[in-house]
């Protein structure tokens, strides 16, 4: 949008004349209702993992209560569910600094100007912009206003709010043209938001897009249609001056608003991994919390799978401390490559051990971090370990590292920096030079889509380069979670001091509420002391979501390596995860 002159019109009549055309919206607007749908995505950062949600249901407005949503349909990652399972996540509504109802209100604690006279969407409005807060507390944004009626067409708000859960937002919310007995009408029609939260010490991305349909202005159903809603067993939510809370029952056939949500949600875990470097297929069965208030102002992240077991605890603020721990209690085979074959007499296992502690903070769109820690280094030998091999030292790796993340509507960018020093090495294996310190950069993006209905279009690329690295510190590819978003490899397999990888994916909607998504990536790998060049690298992978038995979401996915080191056999995961408590 681009403003193209000024107004004739002061700031002050512009807003009396709208302020006319709501009073005269409001005697004619008594109620309405219509089907609202709901679309949410949310990436955690951290974990390089998103999580989708899609709701539906009828929606009954009178100006008393506001706007009340009876859920009637649910998918979660594509895949139909029952609203009376859903559990209660806390990233839905995440707590949100305040904002003027229309942005509009003569409010001493906001500031207006008359930007002049523009276009939004082929309409001539008038572009009001307002701003409040002081330091990092702020609040901005733009409201275009129809030149002809008067009315309000589209809210543009910022937010930003380095203390709240949510740390930065952009809304947009879009009102459709009416007639009503020869008056002019705005009324809801779209929203789209984006939401930075904190999430664990690093942060978590909310993509919103609301879509209200099919509305019926003062229905005489609406009054009966909302009572039916509050006598069901279905759930319910509450909107009414930008705030979202839930309606329980009250035990007299009504609903009442709650005091407020949960903010943890814990989950259980159950399946089987397999690639070509396991010997057998590596059971999956775990638990794990998600408590976005624990203690009161704290978070904290459990994941205990007993082979392998995570924590991280978070303070959010201005200034946001966080520690996180990494305990693997069943050796991983590290194996070597060259080329297209396995070097004999060189497999080991390896335990690793990790502990961090840093610091973070949010500047506008960017958030900042460093940490520090220890690994701890254990090897052992397999069965296939060349006696004359000569294993390497137990050791304690330190590390530091530095981050930055920078984040606008769905994209996802950020680099990191890290270097590690071993406290006690030596000449290992026959005879490899022996470097205790390297350093390693990456340069990552990740984009998504939602063009059409259940539809997702997913891109993502990963840079890195590194310094001394050797088999125990390069880059990884493959294995189970993925290492760089890379499918299809086994693991153990791929190591490289330098990569190149761009991933691209496209989730499509089967029958019988299921999705089935289809992944290919490709990339480019250096590994300095075998003096490669460049080599190519590239798999393909699919995943089918459904809901599965005992009230769990089943993913279920086979990949398979094209151009790898090694056979190209298929790497095979089973999950199921159902929501606890």
């Amino acid at each position: 949008m681009e403003v193209t002159a000024r107004g004739e019109l002061t700031l002050g009549e512009i807003l009396a004349r709208h302020h006319r055309q709501v009073a005269l919206q409001n005697r004619i607007v008594s109620s309405f209702r219509g089907w609202q749908r709901l679309r949410l995505l949310v990436r955690v950062a951290e974990l390089d993992r998103s999580f989708e949600l899609e709701l539906g249901g009828p929606v009954f407005f009178t100006p008393d209560l506001g706007r009340d949503w009876e859920l009637r349909e649910a998918r979660v990652n594509g895949a139909a569910w029952p609203v009376e399972e859903l559990p209660e996540l806390p990233l839905i509504q995440p707590k949100a600094p305040p904002v003027p109802p229309l942005a509009l209100e003569l409010n001493p604690s906001y500031r207006y100007e008359l930007l002049g006279l523009g276009q939004w969407e082929g309409r001539s409005v008038y572009v009001l912009a307002y701003q409040g807060g002081e330091g990092l507390e702020r609040r901005w944004g733009r409201a275009y206003v129809d030149a002809a009626t008067f009315g309000l067409v589209a809210l543009e708000a910022w937010q930003q709010s380095p203390k709240q859960e949510v740390r930065r937002s952009r809304t947009v919310t879009r009102n459709a043209p009416f007639q009503h007995d020869g008056s002019p009408l705005w009324l809801p029609w779209k929203v789209d938001g984006d939401d930075v939260v904190a999430s664990f010490g690093s942060i978590a991305t909310v993509h919103r897009e609301l879509n209200l349909e099919n509305l019926e202005l003062n229905h005489p159903e609406v009054a009966r249609g909302r009572a039916e809603a509050f006598r069901g067993p279905r759930p319910m939510l509450r909107e009414r001056r930008g705030e979202v809370v839930f309606l329980e029952p009250d035990g007299a056939g009504g609903r009442r608003e709650a005091s407020s949500g949960r903010k943890r949600q814990s989950f259980l875990l159950g399946g089987a991994f397999w690639d070509s470097s396991l010997s057998f297929p590596l059971p999956l069965l775990g638990y794990q919390l998600l408590d976005f208030s624990w203690r009161g102002d704290q978070q904290l992240r459990l994941f205990l799978a007993g082979v392998v077991n995570d924590v991280a605890w978070s303070r959010p603020g201005t200034w946001e401390p966080r520690a996180q721990a990494f305990l693997q209690l069943v050796p991983f085979t590290e194996s070597l490559w060259r080329g297209e074959h396995e070097v004999k007499g060189e497999a080991l296992y390896l335990w690793r051990q990790k502990l961090r502690v840093g610091l973070a903070r949010q500047l506008g769109g960017f958030r900042l971090g460093a940490e520090v820690g220890a690994d701890v280094l254990h090897f052992s030998r397999t069965q296939d370990t060349d006696p004359a091999f000569r294993l390497p030292k137990n050791t304690v790796e330190t590390v530091a590292q530095v981050q930055a993340l920078w984040q606008r509507g769905t994209l996802l960018a950020g680099a990191q920096w890290e270097r590690g020093e071993r406290l006690t090495w030596r000449r290992w294996g026959f005879g490899e030079r022996v470097e205790p310190s390297f350093s390693r950069t990456t340069v990552f993006a990740r984009y998504q889509r939602t063009p059409w209905p259940l539809v997702r279009f997913s891109l993502g690329f990963d840079v890195a380069t590194s310094q001394n690295a050797d088999r125990f510190s390069r880059f990884s590819l493959g294995g189970l979670g993925g290492g760089a978003s890379f499918v299809g490899l086994p693991g153990g397999r791929v190591h490289a001091d330098g990569l190149a990888v761009l991933r691209a994916s496209l989730a499509l909607p089967l029958p019988a509420g299921q999705r089935l998504e289809v992944t290919a990536n490709a990339g480019w790998l250096r590994v300095r002391p075998e003096g490669q060049r460049a080599a190519p690298v590239s798999g393909v992978g699919v995943t089918l979501t459904r809901r599965g038995p005992w009230g769990t979401v089943l993913e279920a996915s086979l990949g398979l390596p094209m151009v790898a080191p090694g056979p190209n056999r298929p790497v095979v995961q089973v999950v199921l995860l159902r929501p606890w408590r």
